[in-house]
């Protein structure tokens, strides 16, 4: 594997902090669904950043799957966020099955 450019090492790292911080926050342990809502668009976000990375380096050649994930993630950015704001300045939601 070649080196990669310093713009791409920075994208790669900033979503490995991303996917960290994620985890961090999912497992304080005040489970609170605004942590979850906030891990999870951590998450999206370290996931869109780190497709820069995916299609600029070609590896979508060895890793053919992950073709057009990163395009589908875009349109969770807003709910996400807005789930996020509701959860925070409303209180506490519950999530509930069915």
């Amino acid at each position: 594997m070649e080196s990669l450019p310093l713009l791409y090492t920075l994208l790669v790292l900033g979503a490995a902090q991303g996917v960290y911080l994620a985890l961090l926050i999912f497992s304080k342990r005040p489970d609170a669904a605004a942590n979850r809502v906030l891990a999870a668009a951590m998450l999206f976000f370290s996931v869109f950043i780190f497709s820069d990375v995916y299609y600029a380096q070609a590896y979508y050649v060895e890793f053919p799957h992950f073709i057009g994930f990163s395009e589908s993630i875009i349109f969770l950015f807003g709910p996400i966020l807005y789930l996020y704001v509701r959860i925070v300045s409303a209180g506490e939601i519950r999530f509930r099955k069915g």
